[in-house]
């Protein structure tokens, strides 16, 4: 069974690469963003959606934030 975020976590890990991404460049994704919109509901700033999405996926290892948001080098 799909997880709630794996749709968002997935358009995250495809807009980036080895080379350092700013938050807002990733925010600025039509579809990310709508994404994030979705998930927070009226009462939370999309934003904050992003912001803990990039924690999860740093947490798991997956990127880590250098001058920029970045995939792990594998």
């Amino acid at each position: 069974m799909a997880g709630k975020y794996d749709e968002i976590d997935q358009m995250i890990l495809d807009s980036l690469t080895d080379k350092p991404k700013q938050f807002y460049l990733i925010y600025g994704g039509k579809k990310l963003y709508q994404a994030c919109v979705m998930i927070a509901g009226p009462n939370t700033d999309p934003a904050r959606v992003l912001d803990r999405r990039l924690q999860a996926l740093k947490k798991k290892g997956l990127i880590y934030h250098s001058k920029g948001w970045q995939l792990v080098p594998f």
